[in-house]
């Protein structure tokens, strides 16, 4: 029996037991691989949510890189805020609605033409209730800027607007001088009842009318499709054009012109401030 060092001898069919190797540490290295593990599922599982993390954030900051991009307000301005050719004091004034427009003919079985809704009022043989409501959508247009105003909508020339006749910077709201053009058209239409002198002035200004009306529709550019539909008396389609529009509060804005005309927020006049820029003087 070959000789075994006290404390290891072993009974026949005993297994043997070997001592595992030792690390630097005096650890079995079994034993350090164990403790590897815990640190190994750690570090992977901080991999893992700080991948999620970071994606989540990528997210997070296109979807509001995109909020800022659909929100972002042009230097143009916009419809619902004003643009930046708009009377600066009237832009709190805006309101936006959806307006079913009027005035679509009907026809009748027998082909005849009528207007028979609100349009009415504004159109067809003129009467004084008709002058009537014309006269409270366009009367008393026209207000005057302040200096400060005059300088931030017209710029460095603005000066050359000043109105000696009306004691400053007068100025008309676009939407009234269109509607004063329509409303001069209509009387066009009507000599017998307005009887006018077609001289140079008048001809001109019934041209340069019609150029405004021209170049306000295009400057729009109203993209609001308008159907067709069957029309018995006329036996084809005829123009459906009483269709929603979206629509800046007419009422709300012609409150505003009013009040800047002869309200608390009129501008007063001043005969004497710019006498020296007449031409002559």
């Amino acid at each position: 029996m070959p000789f075994l060092p006290k404390n290891l001898t072993r009974l026949r069919g005993e297994p043997a037991y070997h001592q595992l190797p030792i690390d630097e540490k005096g650890l079995p290295q079994k034993a350090r691989r164990a403790d590897w593990l815990p640190l190994i599922a750690a570090s992977s599982a901080a991999f893992i949510i700080g991948g999620l993390l970071v994606g989540v954030l990528l997210q997070v900051n296109g979807l509001l890189r995109v909020h800022e991009l659909c929100n972002a307000v042009s230097p143009e301005g916009t419809f619902e805020g004003g643009f930046r050719t708009d009377f600066g004091p009237a832009k709190q004034h805006i309101e936006l609605q959806e307006v079913n427009f009027t005035g679509t003919p009907h026809v009748t079985d027998d082909g005849f033409f009528f207007i028979p809704d609100e349009a009415s009022k504004y159109v067809g043989e003129p009467t004084d209730e008709m002058d009537e409501a014309w006269e409270a959508l366009i009367g008393d247009r026209g207000i005057l800027l302040s200096h400060q105003e005059a300088i931030e909508a017209w710029g460095p020339q603005h000066e050359q607007f000043w109105n000696q006749g009306s004691g400053g910077y007068y100025a008309d709201f676009e939407m009234l001088h269109m509607l004063h053009c329509v409303n001069q058209i209509r009387k066009l239409f009507a000599p017998e009842r307005y009887p006018m002198k077609l001289t140079n002035r008048l001809r001109v200004h019934r041209d340069h009318c019609l150029n405004s009306l021209r170049e306000h529709i295009m400057c729009k550019g109203d993209l609001t499709p308008l159907p067709t539909k069957w029309t018995p008396g006329i036996q084809h389609n005829y123009i459906e054009a009483n269709r929603p529009h979206i629509c800046r509060n007419f009422q709300k804005l012609r409150e505003f012109a009013t009040n800047r005309k002869k309200g608390v927020l009129a501008v007063q006049p001043d005969f004497e401030q710019k006498k020296g820029l007449l031409p002559g003087r």
